[in-house]
């Protein structure tokens, strides 16, 4: 396994070159991939995520102990951008009704009172 700062293009490299690399999680330069990549040739896996912390990934890797061979895997991202997700509704009703009264007393974004 590689843990990457170099790039999906030197990600890919790697995988084509380098032997021996079953799975390249990558980051860097913010591109993510929405899918798990599988080189054509070397069968090295490569993840990764979107800049910015606007996601989180969870790679889970099938391995046969007897056998001693990786069996599989699951890729998974979790978006933590709110717009691209349906909020929660206790903490919208919540919001939705403290709101004016936030806004009422001065609060800025910082939390703190004018």
């Amino acid at each position: 396994i590689a843990l990457t700062d170099i790039g999906v293009g030197h990600d890919t490299l790697m995988a084509e070159v380098v032997p021996g690399i079953d799975f390249i999680i990558g980051g860097f330069d913010g591109r993510g991939i929405r899918e798990a990549y599988e080189h054509p040739v070397t069968h090295t896996v490569m993840v990764r995520t979107y800049g910015g912390v606007s996601d989180l990934g969870r790679l889970l890797i099938h391995y046969d102990r007897d056998a001693g061979v990786i069996t599989g895997y699951d890729w998974s991202r979790i978006s933590l951008l709110a717009e691209q997700e349906t909020p929660d509704p206790l903490i919208k009703e919540y919001v939705e009704k403290n709101i004016r009264s936030f806004l009422k007393r001065g609060v800025d974004n910082s939390g703190f009172e004018n």
